[in-house]
């Protein structure tokens, strides 16, 4: 059975800060202006589903117009994903602005994933058959809701030649209403996807966003005891036609805690 059930966000930070010595696999802080250098944990390799003139990248931001279109990247070497242990949690926490959001239910997106081996090399990969096998989970936002639910969460379980675009391979694990509080235009808010991993057999997703432009922080929790996935080496984020009209990234940060 899949219970979802609705958390504070804050609650993300305090468990995160009691945890002693993390394991970070990726810090990305966009310093060295480009997109291309793979040199974990600083800097990470990033891909766009569209032409690389709809990507640009100065010292600081990462930043993808448009609708429609997703940036990935891989946080660990080949074939050496993140397994997580019981009582592991991978938890990512990045900075995005959002170019004129959209009421959209679901229509923003970030995942983490295991690729199973199968990465791609180039740009324009809004679809391909080297996706077909991801697995892992995935936060969806309105960014401008009108009505509950504003978030909700994903576990990819069918194989598909998309990998975000398309809700098609996912199956809910829950959403809660984490209040109708829209994402802020052109303003960096903090969002946060933790995949925790409680017994063998049972993990727990918290999805959440939290900044100086929304009322409150607010989050949403579901977990998941059927096939779950432990293992992660991809990263994405996507907004959709309904999201926004592009988005920019000023920090990327994913890292494996123990409680």
């Amino acid at each position: 059975m899949k219970v979802p059930r609705s958390v504070f966000f804050a609650a993300i930070a305090a468990t995160a800060t009691a945890v002693a010595e993390p394991k970070v696999w990726l810090d990305e802080r966009f310093a060295d202006g480009e997109r291309s250098r793979q040199a974990l944990p600083a800097s990470a390799e990033w891909f766009t589903s569209s032409s690389p003139s709809t990507v640009s990248v100065i010292r600081g931001s990462l930043t993808q117009e448009g609708g429609g279109r997703h940036l990935l990247a891989y946080f660990t070497p080949a074939n050496a994903p993140v397994e997580l242990a019981v009582g592991e949690a991978l938890v990512l926490t990045y900075e995005i602005a959002l170019n004129t959001p959209l009421d959209g239910p679901g229509s923003l997106r970030v995942g983490l994933f295991d690729s199973g081996g199968d990465r791609i090399v180039t740009d324009k990969q809004a679809r391909s058959d080297d996706f077909a096998d991801y697995r892992g989970y995935m936060g969806a936002a309105n960014p401008t809701p009108s009505k509950a639910p504003s978030l909700r969460i994903y576990e990819r379980t069918l194989k598909d030649e998309t990998l975000v675009s398309a809700i098609t391979p996912f199956s809910p694990l829950g959403g809660g209403d984490g209040g109708l509080q829209a994402l802020p235009d052109g303003k960096t808010c903090t969002g946060s996807l933790r995949i925790e991993r409680d017994t063998a057999g049972k993990v727990t997703v918290t999805h959440g966003f939290s900044g100086d432009g929304l009322p409150a922080p607010h989050s949403v929790s579901a977990t998941d005891d059927s096939d779950i996935v432990t293992r992660f080496d991809t990263v994405v984020f996507h907004a959709g036609t309904k999201a926004a009209h592009g988005f920019t990234l000023t920090s990327v940060h994913i890292e494996t805690i123990t409680n």
